[in-house]
């Protein structure tokens, strides 16, 4: 489970929200007019570019972005940022605000493969002292993660991570190295991340919910129901885990969020009815997961011997399985 952070004054821009609207897009007539144009703009123009472009972004930020209530007008300033960028020339633009602009649009917009490229040639342009450096190496990082490159994630989290001095930005950099971690099969270097962030903010369910599925893969019960507990207790309806700020990669790992906070609600609670209601929900949630994880899955194993458990808790045994009737011979 990765999450992308909530703010939009991270290096790039910073102001009061501007309203300016889509259907103004059309002003630049010129380089519509000779996209030739663009190979010869001036700073002052690139420095136009690059500001219409950030009002756009914050527009369509300040409508929602893509998960809002008036996404398709988000969705249509971020586009028309995007084209203007690129109309500028922004991937190989002198101006390397413009190479940043445009990977971050790229990556609101859900173009991870583009992004990537792009994030990189502004990065290799500016060094880590430009402003807009951490956050583009965060870009890249959530992109990383939604490709499932693991290992390409937590190297640009780790040079995000100096980078950043908001302590809202290092926790959310430490929660996503934890869960990145745990993804490469590094539970004690994620359990480390995750100790880290909860430094920072102890009250965050998010990071809860992320602990509770490392140590129990590292064979941590108490620790695992502990934190369970606690992210049940801040998040008991699990609307962080359904936030469209949250990710998951693969797309099943929720399951195995899903039935831990199952197994913590059984655990909290004293009515036996209950109880097994939620214990039945905990095997759901794990089924979806064996029914849904590749073959290659690392924790499929663990998942089936949850389930195991679990039903002997229960007192449940497994109906072996029927076989085909066969035609009676004539």
């Amino acid at each position: 489970m990765s999450a992308r952070r909530l703010v939009v004054t991270l290096g790039l821009v910073t102001g009061a929200l501007v309203t300016t609207s889509p259907m103004t897009f059309a002003k630049p007539t010129s380089i519509w007019d000779d996209p030739k144009s663009t190979e010869k703009s001036a700073p002052s123009e690139l420095a136009f570019a690059h500001k219409w472009a950030m009002e756009l972004l914050q527009t369509a930020l300040s409508e929602g972005g893509l998960h809002g209530a008036h996404a398709g007008e988000a969705n249509a300033a971020m586009v028309n940022a995007r084209d203007l960028l690129v109309r500028y020339g922004a991937e190989t633009s002198s101006d390397v605000r413009l190479r940043f602009d445009l990977g971050r649009m790229l990556v609101e917009l859900a173009e991870w493969k583009r992004a990537i490229p792009v994030l990189q040639s502004a990065l290799a342009l500016a060094g880590d002292d430009h402003p807009s450096s951490e956050d583009a190496w965060f870009s890249l990082a959530i992109s990383y993660a939604h490709l499932g490159e693991r290992e390409r994630e937590v190297a640009a989290y780790l040079r995000a991570l100096p980078l950043e001095d908001s302590p809202y930005g290092r926790h959310v950099i430490l929660s996503n190295l934890a869960e990145a971690r745990m993804g490469l099969g590094q539970l004690d270097l994620a359990i480390e991340a995750g100790e880290a962030a909860l430094e920072i903010d102890t009250d965050s369910a998010l990071l809860h919910w992320t602990m509770a599925v490392v140590r129990d893969r590292a064979g941590d019960t108490y620790g695992s129901m502990l934190e369970g507990k606690i992210a049940i207790g801040l998040d008991p309806f699990y609307g962080q885990l359904e936030s469209a700020d949250v990710f998951f990669e693969p797309a099943w790992e929720r399951h195995w969020y899903l039935a831990l906070g199952e197994l913590a609600h059984a655990e909290a609670s004293l009515d036996k009815v209950d109880v097994e209601l939620h214990l039945l929900s905990a095997i759901r949630a794990f089924d979806k997961y064996l029914n849904e994880a590749s073959p290659d899955d690392r924790w499929r194993k663990l998942a089936a011997e949850h389930v195991l458990r679990i039903e002997a808790r229960l007192g449940l045994a497994k109906l072996p399985t029927s076989k085909p009737i066969g035609k009676p011979k004539p």
